[in-house]
């Protein structure tokens, strides 16, 4: 859900010639929401947002790591960032 909204986003501040133009252009989004974006739409209230974003927070320091680890830099442990709300 977050990359057609990543690619949404910065789109046009990418030039065509730039070797990532396509990867931007096939993940902008379409207009459509995902099945996904549906079902949370549907089943999220405000009681879950504080639990939500520790999970997402998590998601996004492990897709970090990985980019981490193909570079061989130093991975990011995801209690360094785990705050108690």
């Amino acid at each position: 859900m977050h990359w057609p909204w990543i690619a949404g986003e910065l789109i046009d501040s990418v030039p065509k010639d730039n070797p990532y133009y396509d990867w931007f252009v096939e993940n902008k989004p379409d207009g459509h929401k995902s099945r996904l974006e549906e079902f949370v739409d549907y089943f999220f209230n405000a009681g879950d947002k504080a639990k939500s974003l520790v999970i997402f927070h998590e998601g996004l320091v492990n897709e970090l790591n990985f980019f981490r680890n193909a570079c061989d830099q130093t991975l990011y442990y995801y209690s360094s960032f785990n705050h108690q709300i």
